[in-house]
This record gives C-alpha cells, structure tokens and sequence, in this order.
C-alpha cells in the first residue's frame, strides 16, 4: 500500500506542461499581434500542429480524469483499512475487484505518459526545426545588423500560440479579417493599376518628348556655337580687308557689299535662328507698348473757349453740364434783397457761354469734369471772382458764403430745436429739402456773395427755403389668417366636413412710419416681416348634392347647407320685426307649394330637442353640431318628423317636412343658427 501510495504521490506531482499560450492570455490581451505574424507557416503544417496539440490536450485530459479516480480509489482503500470499529476482515475475495481496477488504472497511466511523451518528442523537434531557420534567418542577417535586432525583438514579444485551440472566437475574427485583408488588397491593386495606366502613359509622354527636345535643344545649341564662332572669325578677317580697303575708298562699298553677301550665303542658318528668335521677341515688345499706350490714352474733345484752350474733356454733355454751373455761378441770387442795382454780367449769358471743340488723343490723367471747366471758363469770363462755397437747394443756386462753416453752422442752427426733441421721442428729424455745399469761383459782390447773417434771414424769413421733416416709426405685431384647403369628396353629401389638418394663424410684424413736413402728414408707409408662417386648414368636404332622392345643393363657405331645398325666398329675415325681434328667418317657396317639402339637417350633429305642440315652434328639432354650434328648425308638419332625441343626423338628411303648426300664419320654415347660446343672423351661416 505504501508504494502504491508513493507512486501516485509521484502522479501526483507530475508537472502538467502549461501552454505558453494560456499564460500570455492571463497576463492580459496584450499580445494580440501574434495573430497577424507575417512569419507565417504554410497551411498543411498548421493544421498538422494544431492537429497535434489538439490530441495532447486530449490525452492530457484523460490522464487527468484517471488520475482522479485512481486518487479517489486510493481514499476508498484507506479509509476501509482504517480500525474505526472493530469488524470482521473483509475476505480477500472481495479485495480482488479494486486491486485489479487499480492495477488497469496504473498501466492506462504509464500507456498516457507514453503517448504524451512521443507527442512532446514531436514537439520538440518542430521546435529544433523553427530553431535552425530562425539561426539560417540570422546569418542571413548578419548583413544587416539593426533590422536582424529588430527581428530578434520580434519573434521574443510574439509568442507562438494556436488561436482555435485558446477561444474559437479569436479564430473567427482571424479568419476574417485575413480574409477581408485578402480581398481589400486584390481590389486596392486592381484600383491603383486602373488608376496609375494614364499617369504612367503622360509620364513616358512627358519624358520621351523632353528626351527629344533636349536632343534637339542640344543640337541646335552646339550647331548654332559653331556657327557663331566662324561667323567671328570671318568678322575678323572682314574687318582686317575693310581697313585696307579704307585706303582706296572707292572701293569700300564692293568690299562690305561682298562680305555681307558672303555672310548671307555661308551663315544662313544661324541668321534664320537669330531672326527666328530676335523677331518673336520684338513683336512682343512692340505688342506690350502698343497695349500699354492705348490702356493709358483715350480719345477726348480739346475744349476752346474764348479762343484759349481751358482742357479736355470725354464728351459734350460735361461741357453743357458745366455751362449750367457758370449760370448759376455767375448769376445774382434770386432772393438778393436788391436786383435791381445789380448789374449782371455779359459773360453770364447763355448767349457767350460757347465753345469750340477739336478731337485728341490724351492720357485718361488730363481728362477734366465739369467742375473744372466750369471753373475754368468763369476765370476767363469776369475779373471780379473769389473762391467760395455755393449753397444749392434743391439744385437751386442761393448764395455764395465765403466759408462754409459759416453756412453748415446756419443750417444747424435752425435743426438744433427740432433734433432735441427727436432724442426725446425717438423719431428722425431733418431738411426735407436736399442742400449741398459747393467749392469754387463766384463772383464777389453782394448780389451774390452772402454773410450768414443774410443767409438765416432769408432761409427762416416770409419765403422760407427750408421745411423740417420728420418721420416717425411704430411698429406692431398681428395675426396672419391661416388658409382653408379643401379636398372635395363625391362620395360624400354637400355639407359634409371633416378637418384634417386644423389651421393655425401665422404672426407678422408690421412697422408704420409716418412722414411729416413741417408738423403736418404727409405719407404713410407700411412694411411687413412675416414672424411665425401660418398653417392651412385642410379639410375633406363632400360634393355629392342629392340626399335619399332629395336635392340639398352645395354647402356655403362655413359649411352650412340651405336648410330648404325648395324654399329659397326669405318672408321674415332676422333681427326687429313689427311685432318684435325675430331670431331666424323665415324660408317660403315663391309663387306658394312650400307645405310638405322636405327639411334636411343644414349640418350633421346630434338630435338635442324634439318638440311636438301647436303653440310656438309647434312641430320643432333642435340638433347640436358641436363647437358650441346649434340649429333650429321649426313650424314643421304634424308626423312629418323623421328623427328622435340622441339621433345622430348627417348633413342633409331629411328630418321633417315644411308646415304651419304652432304660431303661424301660412307654411314656412323658421331656421335659427345658434352659436354659444346666442342666436347669429342665418344668412351669414348658408349664403
């Protein structure tokens, strides 16, 4: 028993071969690039691998199992051995059984170890294999020093594990994404061939074309060197016969004549090159100055006036716009307190107000405006002128003020009040009228040269120049109604009406503003700012216009249908009447016949009141449709009533027939609309 026991004690303590694998994923998933090693096996040694380790884990397990229940036979036998109570020694013949069992068990052991261990021989000898690439790998290397390191980094972080053996999941994922790898990389190369064929055909293009340019670049360049040298040497020589020749000069024109004719002749080609070259060049030049030239000068109309040249200017029309200005310029103010003492000036007649013209071509820079001509035929038309500032209102000449500060400060003098007030009261104030300020030449005498002090006088005086406008600006915020829709339905009754999308009113702002001059209304603006939009009212109405054999017509606009077909006349219409207020109206048929024609429901609803008396209504239904609508209809026939109270009546549905019961003086349909407890005046309801 001792021995038994120390052999499984020495079982027992067999250490179990503990993947790498196992251990790498405990420590975390960290190590995860394994999976995607490039150092890969082909694919028949893999699944022989995996095929291996596979049957060792196997047989692992089952050595385990047998393990167990060898143990657990061994705590069976001692703890029937054990003298707890005094029993009779089981028979030897019963001890036979475990013995053996234990002995099958004991050799099923040894034949497990034996198999583990030919598949560790294995093993191990795959791993000699690996070894000796990996040292043919590192030779190789040798060359290479930094990369063989890298290498070695590699493959001691990388640990080789089997993924299907470990979690199918990891193989799962493997598999597909080499797989997606595969094919994302067949299609990228398919792409980046498509794509790379015309850029490779434009760059062999490009390089074949530059290769035969500088070819011939190269060739021209040295035939036209050589050339240019020669063509210095015969220079040279030209140059010493030329000298000689300048001792008989007769006979120096035959000389150059000869060698430029000999230059012609033998150097044709480099003066075709140089004039290939030197040409395109001159024509460009030529072009640029041209352009340039005319980009800067124009054609203008030289202006002479009084037999002197004042300037130049783009058309007639600146000339009449500057003549104007010399009229008013040169004229005496219309509101002088004494014309008559003034004498104007022969220049400032329309009359010698003429000029010549003569056409030019001058820069853009000399071109004048009307200002300038203006100021320019005043200097050659009167001696006695100054340079002020005109004041213009409305385009109407005034005065001239010798500063124009002086005038501006009139001017705001005279707003000063009203801007106050405009602060206080938040509305904009200023000149109705448009006044400008004008620098130039004006004649210096009093019928036209102004103080400020006459300027006021005669702005604020009995003709008074000036109006003060002022706008004022509210603004406010109203409803926009929202539209009705209709989606006509034949298959419906006329008066039918179901809303299937309910209207909401839109907002706007509206800003007013209102302009006065001189405290009194002059025009109202309105402009409007769509705040929220509204939302249409959609609503299914229906078209169909007879009722069980009877004509009820259309409804009208609010959906009301005309409570008797037959009866369109109104006897009594709604409010005082002779014999006091009337809450309906009185429908008859013209020409008599209205008893016994039909009443239909002027909208569907629900029967509130039925009533059967021949005093008041006499024969009357009351309906409520809702929203706080009711309808009355009364003085029907005797039995003619087809409905009951809590009846649920469409629109247009016969409910009784035209009578006179009740307090009434001939047949007729008294109808009332109903709205909130209040009767409403039918005919704005089925009109």
């Amino acid at each position: 028993m001792d021995n038994e026991n120390k052999k499984v004690n020495n079982a027992e303590n067999i250490k179990e071969p503990s993947p790498p694998v196992h251990d790498n994923i405990t420590d975390g998933f960290l190590d995860l690039s394994a999976l995607y090693s490039s150092l890969k096996p082909s694919r028949e040694e893999e699944l022989k691998k995996k095929a291996e380790a596979r049957r060792a884990l196997e047989m692992q397990a089952i050595k385990e199992d047998i393990e167990r229940r060898y143990s657990l036979q061994l705590e069976t036998a001692q703890r029937n051995s054990a003298p707890v109570k005094k029993k009779k020694p089981a028979p030897k013949s019963n001890l036979m059984p475990e013995i053996n069992e234990r002995e099958a068990i004991k050799e099923e052991l040894e034949r497990i170890d034996k198999i583990i261990n030919n598949e560790n021989i294995v093993e191990t000898a795959a791993e000699e294999e690996k070894h000796s690439k990996k040292e043919s790998k590192k030779k190789k290397a040798t060359k290479k020093p930094k990369k063989a390191k890298k290498h070695e980094k590699i493959e001691k972080e990388i640990p080789e594990f089997d993924i299907e053996e470990m979690n199918p999941l990891y193989s799962l994922f493997y598999s597909f994404g080499d797989e997606i790898h595969k094919v994302l990389s067949a299609v990228f190369i398919v792409i980046f061939n498509i794509i790379k064929k015309p850029f490779v055909f434009i760059a062999k293009a490009i390089s074949k074309a530059t290769e035969n340019t500088k070819r011939k670049s190269a060739k021209t360049i040295n035939a036209t060197a050589n050339e240019a040298a020669n063509f210095r040497k015969e220079i040279k020589r030209a140059s010493k016969s030329i000298r000689k020749a300048l001792k008989k000069p007769f006979s120096l024109p035959s000389v150059i004549i000869h060698y430029i004719r000999q230059a012609i002749i033998r150097h044709s080609g480099l003066l075709k090159t140089a004039a290939n070259i030197l040409m395109p060049v001159g024509a460009a030049a030529i072009l640029i100055f041209t352009v340039n030239h005319w980009r800067n000068t124009t054609f203008a109309l030289e202006v002479i006036y009084n037999d002197q040249s004042i300037g130049y200017i783009s058309d007639e029309s600146v000339f009449i716009e500057a003549k104007d200005m010399v009229k008013d310029r040169l004229s005496t103010s219309p509101y002088a307190s004494d014309i008559s003492d003034i004498e104007i000036p022969v220049a400032a007649s329309s009359t010698n107000l003429r000029a010549k013209y003569n056409l030019s071509v001058v820069s853009i820079d000399q071109l004048n405006d009307a200002q300038a001509i203006s100021d320019k035929m005043i200097e050659n038309s009167v001696d006695n002128l100054t340079h002020a500032c005109g004041i213009y209102i409305d385009g109407e000449f005034i005065c001239a003020v010798k500063n124009e500060s002086d005038a501006k400060t009139v001017f705001y003098d005279i707003l000063e009040p009203y801007e106050i007030d405009a602060e206080l009261n938040g509305y904009v104030v200023g000149f109705a009228e448009t006044i400008d300020y004008v620098q130039g030449l004006y004649r210096d005498d009093e019928g036209a040269m102004w103080d400020a002090t006459q300027l006021a006088e005669v702005l604020t005086g009995e003709n008074k120049l000036v109006s003060i406008r002022k706008i004022v600006t509210s603004t406010s915020v109203r409803d926009i109604e929202f539209e009705i829709v209709k989606r006509r339905d034949a298959t419906k009754y006329s008066g039918y009406r179901q809303v299937l999308q309910k209207g909401i009113n839109g907002s706007e702002r509206v800003t007013k503003t209102q302009i006065y001059i001189d405290g009194v209304l002059q025009d109202t603006e309105y402009s409007y700012e769509t705040i929220v939009e509204p939302v249409d009212e959609i609503v299914t109405v229906g078209t169909r216009t007879t009722y069980g054999g009877v004509y009820i017509g259309e409804a009208s606009d609010k959906g009301f249908l005309w409570p008797a077909p037959s009866c369109h006349s109104v006897s009594s219409p709604y409010g005082w009447r002779s014999s006091g207020w009337h809450n309906g109206i009185d429908l008859i048929r013209g020409g008599g016949g209205a008893l016994g024609t039909p009443v239909i429901a002027s909208q569907s609803g629900r029967v509130e009141v039925v009533q059967r008396s021949s005093s008041g209504y006499g024969n009357m239904v009351l309906i409520n449709h809702g929203n706080g609508y009711k309808t009355r209809y009364a003085h029907m026939v005797k039995g003619s009533i087809r409905v009951s109270v809590g009846d649920y009546v469409e629109a247009g549905q016969t409910i009784g027939k035209v009578g006179s019961t009740g307090n009434s003086t001939g047949p007729h349909l008294h109808f009332e609309v109903i709205y909130r407890g209040e009767t409403q005046n039918p005919k704005n309801y089925i009109y």
